[in-house]
């Protein structure tokens, strides 16, 4: 570290450096954190990703990275798939359904293909995860869309080894589908075969159960199932609604529990 001499007179020159040092690094924040402060838009970030990918830990940082920012109106997913698990490490966040899951995307979205590290946001559009700049750039476009109906969790229940989530939304709109998913904040995990083989890898927002339900009436409830790890502080619970023709996401919300 250099160190630097003062001299008198130089008060005003280090006050000077302070501030501009201090607007710096706000506005380094604020560039990341978009523009979502004063937007009533929102963003859900579906990220395939899983353990026995070696390309997979820089999404999964990068995701991590827009949960930390603790913006309810940023609601990253990470749904870990499981044709990876062929590779020497079976991914214990890994579920059939979420590859399923992928799988309708691509027939929905076009020029959509199956590959990790995959981020759809909003239902609409896909990139590589790890690309910041093109996700950054889709996150900002999300933001000044307003969503199409309100969604509020009204009551979580648990009952055993499920979680009923009562919902009600502001509008009942035709062929649409509501989606339910438990998930867990943060867990980290020695992976120890594998193309990650060695490696100690945070991931964040894992979806630990997902469930789905055709909207018929305004309020309703939807059931999760609660893994034998469940500790409530940890987890949270996703709601959103699809277009089911196009999959375009038209509401969202989020509760820790």
């Amino acid at each position: 570290m250099k160190h630097i001499k003062f001299y008198t007179g130089t008060l005003l020159l280090v006050a000077f450096i302070i501030v501009v040092t201090t607007a710096s690094r706000q506005t380094s924040t604020k560039k990341f954190a978009l523009s979502s402060s004063n937007s009533k838009g929102f963003v859900v970030m579906e990220l395939f990703t899983s353990q026995g990918c070696s390309s997979c830990p820089p999404a999964d940082a990068l995701l991590g990275k827009y949960t930390l920012l603790d913006n309810d109106q940023i609601i990253p997913l990470a749904f870990h798939v499981d044709y990876w698990n062929r590779l020497g490490w079976k991914d214990p966040f890994s579920n059939s359904e979420y590859s399923k899951r992928q799988r309708d995307y691509a027939m929905l979205i076009d020029n959509s293909s199956v590959y990790t590290p995959q981020l759809i946001v909003n239902g609409e559009v896909e990139f590589v995860g790890s690309d910041a700049a093109k996700i950054s750039s889709a996150v900002d476009k999300a933001f000044k869309i307003l969503p199409q109906l309100e969604i509020k969790i009204t009551e979580l229940i648990k009952k055993e080894n499920k979680l009923i989530t009562n919902f009600i939304i502001d509008k009942n709109l035709p062929n649409t589908t509501l989606n339910a998913a438990l998930v867990q904040k943060t867990v980290t995990t020695n992976i120890l075969k594998g193309e990650n083989s060695g490696l100690k890898l945070t991931n964040y927002n894992v979806v630990r159960d997902f469930s789905t339900l055709h909207l018929v009436n305004s309020s309703s409830e939807i059931s999760l199932r609660l893994p034998a790890d469940y500790d409530h502080s940890k987890y949270m619970v996703v709601l959103y609604i699809q277009e089911d023709a196009s999959g375009k996401i038209i509401g969202a919300v989020q509760n820790s529990l």
